[in-house]
């Protein structure tokens, strides 16, 4: 593959990802033909695709009253709905990333259940992220989509802390609901999509 040079934020810099295990998890991943890429000082593993969009996303102009949801990835929801005769007990345990989407949205919008209803959760709260990370035809510019929200904008993202925009975390400009998961659960759901026929 030629070296594509890519306007990363200052700092940022790429550790190209080799060996045989490497290997294995590329080919179990034939979604990204490009590979992954580890990005430094972040400690991500990410697909290479996510380089064109780095500097984009840390340089989001953030808002005094934006809401980020932010989760790890599958923390929780799909576990309990493949484990539901357990459901009181676990409910305890899932963060739900939808969930807490919904909620928080219904809230900020005075309850207009009408609106969600009319509305998908994926533009009234877009995962800002994801144009990033996937190659989908007709797949919006998630970026652009978190911009152009009606205030007050909700956000949603998988990405570590340090990875977000520079005003939400060096000026403090908006708030951050981070939801928490037992490991051993994301595990489970991980273990559990991938192992699901499609």
């Amino acid at each position: 593959m030629a070296k594509q040079e890519f306007q990363l934020s200052e700092g940022v810099t790429v550790e190209e990802l080799s060996g045989p295990i490497y290997e294995t998890f590329k080919a179990a991943n034939p979604l990204y033909p490009d590979g992954f890429i580890k990005l430094q000082p972040y400690n991500q593993m990410l697909p290479r695709m996510y380089l064109n969009w780095e500097k984009k996303i840390k340089e989001f102009e953030t808002k005094q009253d934006d809401v980020w949801v932010a989760s790890y990835p599958k923390c929780g929801k799909q576990f309990i709905d493949n484990l539901s005769f357990h459901s009181v007990t676990l409910m305890q345990l899932d963060a739900g990333t939808t969930w807490t989407q919904e909620m928080v949205w219904c809230i900020m919008n005075n309850y207009d259940y009408e609106g969600a209803k009319a509305t998908i959760l994926d533009e009234r709260v877009p995962f800002i992220e994801l144009s990033a990370i996937y190659e989908m035809p007709g797949l919006p510019d998630t970026v652009e989509l978190a911009r152009n929200l009606p205030e007050p904008r909700i956000i949603k993202t998988h990405l570590s802390w340090d990875m977000l925009p520079n005003t939400l975390i060096n000026k403090g400009k908006g708030k951050v609901i981070a939801l928490l998961s037992f490991l051993w659960v994301i595990i489970i759901n991980v273990f559990t999509r991938e192992a699901s026929p499609r």
